[in-house]
């Protein structure tokens, strides 16, 4: 199964510039735009499935050699919202995956690309994603 249209979905229409689909494992299945190292990966998949996100706060999120400044998480959620001067990530967890949503500069706004990556969660949720 291609995932890559599914990303780009989350990025249509002005909402974002980058996406990525994690599988719950951390297994990358779709980049669009952006990317994101295994071990960024990896460490984003355990902290979302375990709740732990509160490193996240204190020593920064990582995708793609960037850190993101945690500005809200909630572990029961599954949700992880960053910055990192004008750019921004939108995390959300799925049943089976977990979707990140990036925007670049002040074109997009935060909340803008959460709406688009949480729309595009409960979507696939009605899938049994």
């Amino acid at each position: 199964m291609s995932w890559d249209g599914y990303t780009a979905s989350m990025i249509g229409a002005g909402k974002g510039h980058g996406g990525i689909i994690l599988a719950t494992n951390g297994a990358i299945m779709s980049q669009v735009g952006m990317t994101i190292q295994q071990a960024e990966a990896t460490t984003i998949a355990n902290a979302i499935m375990s709740g732990n996100v509160a490193d996240f706060q204190s020593k920064g999120l990582h995708i793609g050699g960037v850190k993101y400044t945690v500005t809200r998480a909630d572990k029961d959620e599954g949700t992880v919202f960053g910055k990192a001067g004008a750019a921004g990530v939108s995390i959300y967890k799925g049943i089976k995956v977990i979707l990140i949503g990036y925007f670049k500069d002040a074109s997009v706004s935060a909340g803008q690309n959460s709406d688009a990556v949480y729309k595009l969660k409960d979507y696939m949720g009605q899938s049994g994603y």
